[in-house]
């Protein structure tokens, strides 16, 4: 017999905690995500011979109500190949405006609280298929977890489903939003030492015409690889994340982002002497890329002069310099993770 259950969890009045808000997280097509409970009107647990079959609609004592699969839902949105949701199980009810539904899922969580200070902004880098805007933040799930479930996308469900939401206060986002990047113009103040490393997914020519570097000031941490989640709408310049010290942050093909020559896949050995740098970059974010093992410390050179004629100065770049080191190139982290 189908059952439903239904969600009495308040909201809570509390000063302290007007930017929590309620989420269900779903999993359907081999994803999980975040929804908004602010929807969620409750789950129906389908028997075995109606999991069995395609649905349409489901019948209750009073409505009939249109079916849709979670999983083909987002897969149209982010043309992204899911796998199949034949045999889900799960009707998790909705009530959008006017708008009633049941999205179909494999299974659906109770309503649980996220704190404003769990949900993060969507880096344009990072959005890659996500062309509609459905991601409306990265939700961290579990900080003391580094698996894959550890963060999860939330969802626009409104928007994926072109129904109109309600008009709430409690619908407003509290993320943490970054200022508007502003390009520098004009004499920078030169930084006094230089982490120089080669990007992992540079080729050896690349390499040899160019020395990368960022500010050793930027520099949050080298640490070794740390378990990469990937998510459904992901592109090439923006790989997937990583959870670091509670932080969600995205991890970018520095060779995809700058337009450069990229080398063959890196090997099983490369990737375990591959080193993982996490960068500061504007409003109390952090972006990471992958170099290779071999790095190194240098002193700002005495006397740079900007390369005028550069084939690379119109990437994503702060500036490409001349020096008795060689051409050092100083990659633009703001405006790669801005420009997408």
């Amino acid at each position: 017999m189908s059952t439903i259950t239904r969600s009495t969890s308040p909201r809570s009045e509390d000063p302290a905690h007007l930017h929590e808000r309620l989420i269900v997280i779903c999993d359907s097509g081999g994803h999980r995500f975040a929804i908004d409970a602010d929807c969620y009107t409750g789950v129906i647990e389908l028997t075995p011979e109606q999991a069995a079959n395609h649905l349409e609609e489901f019948h209750t004592d009073n409505a009939t109500i249109p079916v849709i699969s979670l999983a083909e839902l987002l897969s149209h949105h982010f043309k992204t190949e899911f796998l199949s949701a034949d045999g889900e199980k799960s009707l998790m009810t909705i009530c959008i405006g006017d708008q009633h539904a049941a999205i179909r899922v494999a299974r659906v969580s109770q309503p649980t609280t996220l704190c404003g200070s769990e949900l993060h902004a969507v880096p344009n880098v990072a959005r890659g298929n996500d062309v509609s805007g459905l991601i409306k933040g990265i939700a961290v799930i579990d900080a003391s977890s580094d698996s894959a479930e550890a963060i999860l996308p939330l969802i626009d469900l409104a928007l994926a489903l072109g129904y109109q939401p309600k008009n709430e206060d409690g619908a407003a986002l509290h993320l943490h939003q970054m200022p508007e990047h502003k390009p520098v113009t004009g004499r920078r103040p030169q930084p006094r030492q230089l982490l120089a490393f080669v990007p992992e997914e540079i080729s050896h020519e690349d390499c040899d015409n160019y020395v990368f570097c960022l500010p050793v000031s930027t520099i949050a941490e080298v640490t070794s690889p740390l378990e990469l989640i990937k998510l459904p709408f992901g592109s090439e310049q923006c790989i997937g994340y990583v959870l670091w010290r509670q932080h969600p942050v995205p991890v970018i093909n520095l060779g995809a982002c700058l337009g450069l020559q990229q080398q063959e896949l890196p090997t099983e050995d490369s990737k375990h002497k591959r080193r993982l740098i996490i960068a500061r970059v504007s409003g109390n974010r952090f972006v990471g890329f992958y170099a290779r093992h071999q790095l190194q410390i240098i002193k700002t050179p005495p006397d740079v002069e900007r390369s005028p004629h550069d084939e690379i100065a119109d990437r994503p770049l702060l500036g490409v310099f001349e020096s008795e080191d060689g051409r050092l190139v100083f990659p633009d982290l703001d405006g790669i993770l801005e420009g997408g």
